[in-house]
């Protein structure tokens, strides 16, 4: 499998996806890269919880630095570009978190404005973020977020053990099926269960999954298709040993498309409410 690094040279703003014991850790920020696909606006409202109460009420780093950036750059809400929103929003959670943190998020028909919910600084070793795609600025861990519904989440699990963190990716290799052509030299097993067809295969330490439903008619073979083959010119996170990315051809919300990697005793998790966007969001993490 072919594997070329993502140019960071995309305009404007596409920043456009587990259980066990915990430990705490401490390290600083790393950087990252606003990267941009598109311009154009749809709604995105309705209601779901933050990654914790403790969001609203907490003053952390995050939130400081948003504020102080916001500040800084213009009183009004209204004179903040969908570019400044996103440099902020990158700049407070590069300056919180310690770790490689995704920078493409929305997606070509997502609105312009992103923002983030995050579950505080407190526990560096365990956390979670939420992103969200709105028609007007809001800011990092800003209340409003309450009201709005997630398009994408971050997240990061530590475990005690390097066995247990391969345990909680859960990774499913399933070599049953028809064979199919997914192009590239890669072939793909195909196989229906519960009113759904699905195709896996492997690519290295990556096990992947398409679903697609009967029920509305739809056919896994051409999302699995192009998975391959953007596959082909992205490079994904190196997992140490276990990588499982489970994706649908019709999303329902941000929790349905999901890419899992361990690295170590860690385990990170990208969700996403469209497949190929996930993929973009983790090839993406810098």
């Amino acid at each position: 499998m072919k594997k070329i690094l993502l140019s960071a040279a995309i305009p404007l703003v596409l920043l456009a996806g587990c259980g066990g014991g915990t430990e705490s850790s401490e390290s600083s920020a790393t950087s990252t890269t606003a990267v941009s696909q598109s311009e154009s606006s749809n709604s995105s409202t309705s209601e779901s919880s933050r990654p914790s109460s403790e969001t609203t009420t907490e003053t952390s780093s995050v939130t400081q630095q948003t504020q102080q950036t916001q500040t800084e750059q213009s009183s009004a809400t209204a004179a903040t570009t969908p570019q400044q929103q996103a440099d902020t929003m990158l700049d407070a959670l590069k300056s919180a978190y310690p770790d490689s943190l995704p920078t493409r998020i929305l997606t070509a028909d997502s609105p312009e404005y992103v923002s983030a919910a995050t579950t505080g600084t407190k526990d560096m070793a365990n956390y979670r973020i939420l992103y969200y795609a709105e028609k007007e600025a809001i800011g990092v861990n800003d209340p409003q977020l309450d009201e709005k519904k997630p398009i994408a989440a971050f997240e990061k699990k530590t475990y005690a053990t390097h066995g247990e963190a391969a345990l909680a990716v859960n990774q499913i290799v399933d070599d049953g099926g028809k064979e199919v052509d997914l192009g590239h030299q890669i072939t793909g097993h195909q196989q229906g269960a519960a009113g759904s067809s699905y195709i896996s295969w492997r690519e290295g330490n990556w096990m992947l999954a398409v679903q697609a439903s009967n029920v509305e008619g739809e056919k896994p073979l051409p999302l699995a298709k192009d998975v391959v083959a953007y596959l082909e010119e992205a490079s994904l996170p190196a997992p140490d040993q276990d990588g499982q990315i489970n994706l649908v051809v019709t999303g329902s919300d941000y929790e349905s498309n999901r890419v899992t990697w361990q690295e170590g005793r860690v385990v990170y998790t990208i969700q996403h409410q469209e497949a190929m966007a996930a993929l973009k969001m983790a090839v993406s993490v810098q």
